[in-house]
């Protein structure tokens, strides 16, 4: 039998890491997957290093590959039996970062460097000649058109 399961999706909201009586560390959280019809947001829950490490090196808004299996539990309140399914990972792969990818775009657009640009003559005149010649090597010469 095969009971596991593997999400792609971003973390949805802050990490905390919490310790039991037993003091095995755990984190409670929730991804953000999307499907064909909108966004699913599945709660899961790591345990021991695991959690440990995913609360250390993420954060709300990263995307994480993560794998494990589900886990059912079973509560008696007065008197009827209610079930519960569990999604407990079993390993997490860190893909990125969202602070280092808005860092990123940021960089991509800005224009500061902009004001520093200087228009040099003689490159200019480099790249046409260049340009002329490599024309002329392919047969087509721009003088010879009539407008």
């Amino acid at each position: 039998m095969l009971n596991e399961f593997k999400f792609i999706g971003r973390i949805a909201r802050d990490l905390e890491l919490t310790t039991k009586e037993n003091m095995q560390a755990r984190c409670n959280f929730t991804l953000a997957v999307n499907n064909a019809y909108g966004t699913d947001f599945l709660n899961i829950t790591a345990f021991d290093k695991t959690a440990e490490n995913l609360v250390k090196y993420n954060q709300k808004g990263d995307m994480v590959y993560v794998e494990g299996y589900v886990s059912t539990n079973k509560k008696s309140v007065n008197g009827v039996d209610k079930y519960y399914m569990n999604l407990v990972a079993g390993r997490i792969v860190y893909l990125s970062n969202k602070k280092v990818e808005e860092s990123e775009n940021e960089l991509e657009h800005s224009t500061d460097n902009l004001d520093n640009l200087t228009f040099d003559d003689k490159q200019h005149t480099e790249v046409n000649e260049n340009n002329t010649t490599f024309q002329k090597a392919k047969g087509f010469v721009t003088e010879d058109l009539p407008f």
